[in-house]
């Protein structure tokens, strides 16, 4: 067991006046005033009317830069010069009875040296009290106040072990995309609930109280940050009326969010226990789930951070913001995981300023699971060279599956935009779905497109097309040579890998006029789906009108259209009971009907079950 060598008290060398909550109103500090000790600076501190006080409370605090919890020990050392011999003073962390300390001599400095257990802490504080129990000078020099842990093998304790440390890339630590993608879906539950919730630091899932604020939770950056590295999605959380936030087993452990609190805190314990590094100047070595720190170089950059301003300069590293990396978009854009003052979306495009902000990152180790979807390409036709002239619209491509709402996907393209001031973006409906803004893309290179699905349309449809800065001619050029589509967050592809046309249901277009004379009583079915060259269908249609003649069912859209007429044989009931034949005809207009061997035969319940050849 030892003491960290990373100081707990702000503010250590007194250039400033330590951090204080101060209760009782008859202190007075004052700091570098005589004596000094050694050349080191000093703070004096001096309680005037003590006696006759009649305050409740006859105590201040020290704001601490860490939280000290329950069950941990407390080295405290400091050098004491009081001006009375024999003075007592009582010192204690939060929700404890702590110790009573005599302060030695008058007029000279006396070492004083002292360990606090705090296993009767009923929950953590970063207050440390001192009641003076009298009115008293005394001046202080060199104060410690450490945890005891378990050292951590190669963990740095110096500021120059800091810097070597960080400056190692933890290449040992590689999260799958299995674990990506969930740390991204844990993510969007939060988007799903981000009505709920108002940016604040005092009652977040990780504080003691949950008190709403006009209606809403309080989340910021640091409380969602050690969501998403416990894997606690929305519905797991105090937020949602759970007593306790339930971690998931495939995420990081160990940490514990109730002590390591805010941002600052968080990247201290990614140092001591060697999770962080230091970024390239580019930003190179980050991967998707690292976690970020920032330390803004001005409040007027961007917001205020997770910490009271006034502790800014003694936190660690100066860190106040954090949030979790997804990737790199272009040249200016990065996409990222975060809450932060008046952000109304998870998904947080950071700009290229904002990001050289990043002073430390940490990569926490999460479960190798496999990936949450099947690795197919699901973009059909996607081999097909596009190259467009003086138009907007490059290709509408076709899905083996719909986009779902909320779902993670990637767009893989080995393309360039040709026109100055454009670049490429994906729509459904008119709608954009990603945006690439403007990419320096070299011949040969092949880039991803990631992006969340946020519309409520279900769709198999999506389009790729030029869009451009302000003010440029509406006639733009590209050149596409492939493009595919994955569900989840893939790794890069290299070369077009051609969609396996996943066998897959869709529901059959049936004439809206023909759906309230289906009898529900019966296993009602209608669906169609594409595989390679073939086209399925699969019909249970239990009418309950008699029909006579042929009846046209619905319209296939073009794309699943057969290039000619194409016939399945159909199962029917005539009006006595009797097997009808007929038959399906698909014509390469889409148009799907029944037509009826006998035309003045009456029939109904109509069932297929078949393919015919597209080509």
């Amino acid at each position: 067991m030892r003491g960290d060598d990373l100081n707990m008290f702000r503010n250590p060398n007194f250039d400033k006046l330590p951090a204080v909550y101060e209760r009782g109103t008859f202190y007075d500090f004052e700091i570098n005033v005589f004596p000094t000790r050694e050349g080191k600076g000093s703070c004096r501190f001096t309680s005037t009317g003590y006696e006759t006080s009649t305050d409740v409370n006859k105590d201040f605090a020290f704001v601490m830069a860490d939280k000290m919890m329950p069950g941990e020990k407390m080295k405290v050392s400091f050098y004491a010069y009081p001006l009375q011999s024999g003075k007592t003073i009582q010192m204690r962390a939060a929700y404890t009875a702590g110790a009573m300390i005599n302060l030695g001599v008058a007029n000279q400095w006396n070492k004083i040296e002292f360990e606090l257990d705090l296993a009767s802490m009923t929950q953590g504080s970063d207050f440390f009290y001192v009641d003076f129990k009298s009115s008293l000078t005394f001046y202080m020099s060199e104060p410690k106040f450490v945890t005891v842990s378990e050292l951590t093998e190669g963990q740095p304790t110096t500021f120059v072990s800091i810097e070597q440390k960080l400056t190692e890339n933890p290449t040992n630590v590689k999260n799958s995309k299995g674990a990506i993608e969930r740390l991204i879906a844990v993510g969007h539950t939060y988007w799903e609930n981000v009505s709920k919730f108002v940016y604040g630091n005092s009652y977040t899932a990780y504080d003691k109280d949950l008190t709403l604020v006009n209606g809403k939770n309080q989340i910021d950056c640091s409380s969602f940050a050690n969501l998403l590295v416990k894997g606690i999605p929305y519905e797991n959380t105090r937020y949602a009326g759970k007593t306790t936030n339930k971690p998931s087993p495939l995420f990081f452990q160990n940490i514990d969010p109730y002590k390591w609190r805010y941002a600052n805190t968080m990247a201290k314990y990614a140092v001591e226990k060697g999770y962080a590094f230091k970024p390239n100047a580019d930003l190179s070595n980050l991967e998707a789930g690292d976690v970020l720190f920032f330390s803004w170089n001005s409040f007027n950059d961007k917001g205020t951070g997770d910490s009271d301003p006034s502790l800014r300069d003694s936190n660690f590293m100066k860190i106040d913001h954090v949030g979790v990396f997804l990737h790199r978009k272009n040249k200016n854009a990065w996409a990222t995981l975060q809450f932060d003052n008046g952000i109304t979306s998870v998904y947080y495009e950071a700009s290229d300023v904002y990001m050289s902000q990043c002073v430390i990152a940490a990569r926490f180790p999460f479960a190798n699971v496999e990936s949450l979807y099947v690795e197919d390409n699901i973009l059909l036709g996607g081999e097909t060279v596009k190259n467009v002239t003086n138009q907007i619209d490059v290709a509408d491509y076709r899905l083996t599956k719909t986009l779902k709402k909320g779902r993670y996907y990637t767009f893989f393209i080995d393309g360039k935009v040709l026109t100055p001031n454009s670049y490429f973006i994906l729509q459904v409906n008119g709608k954009t779905v990603y945006s690439d803004g403007v990419r320096e893309v070299e011949d040969g290179e092949v880039v991803a497109f990631r992006f969340p699905y946020l519309l409520d349309d279900v769709t198999d449809t999506i389009s790729l097309k030029i869009g451009a800065l302000a003010g440029t001619d509406s006639n733009r050029s590209a050149t596409v040579n492939w493009v595919s589509l994955y569900e989840g967050y893939s790794r890069n592809k290299k070369q077009h890998i051609k969609s396996v046309n996943a066998v897959y249901n869709k529901p059959f277009p049936l004439d809206s006029s023909l759906v309230p004379d289906l009898n529900s009583s019966f296993a009602i079915n209608y669906e169609y789906w594409t595989e390679g060259n073939k086209l399925h269908f699969e019909l249970n249609l239990p009418f309950n009108t008699l029909r006579t003649g042929n009846l046209v069912l619905g319209q296939l859209p073009l794309l699943d259209a057969p290039k000619k007429t194409r016939r399945l044989p159909v199962n029917a009931v005539g009006a006595n009971g009797e097997a009808i034949n007929a038959i399906l005809q698909v014509a390469s207009s889409g148009t799907v009907s029944i037509v009826n061997y006998n035309s003045s035969l009456q029939w109904r319940f109509p069932t297929v079950n078949g393919a015919v050849i597209k080509e």
